[in-house]
């Protein structure tokens, strides 16, 4: 996965594993979605990527109200599937500083 193409601005962003959305997240005021990818990517690369250890693609969406949009997406996808994103399930989310940093270019 390479990330140097995302935006240097805040966003929500999707992690895929194939053609299976896997994550919702997104990147605060002062953090960009791009800082947000590279922080993921580099616990992945370290083998502490749990859940988003499989990871090889992403889409983004710039927002000035991350937090909101990505509360969307999340109910969106609840609603077509029945269930969230196997790596937003709460027994399975990443640990609060990953969720800190804080996910949409999406299909």
């Amino acid at each position: 996965m390479v990330v140097s193409g995302a935006p240097t601005e805040p966003g929500v962003y999707a992690l895929l594993e194939d053609d299976e959305i896997v994550y919702y997240g997104c990147a605060m005021q002062g953090s960009t979605i791009q800082s947000a990818l590279n922080e993921i990517l580099q616990r992945v690369r370290a083998g502490n990527g749990g859940c988003l250890q499989g990871v090889n693609r992403y889409t983004w969406e710039i927002s000035y109200r991350p937090r909101l949009r990505e509360a969307q997406l999340l109910r969106e996808y609840e609603t077509a599937n029945q269930h969230a994103p196997r790596c937003n399930e709460p027994a399975l989310s990443e640990p609060q500083d990953l969720q800190a940093v804080g996910q949409r270019r999406l299909p």
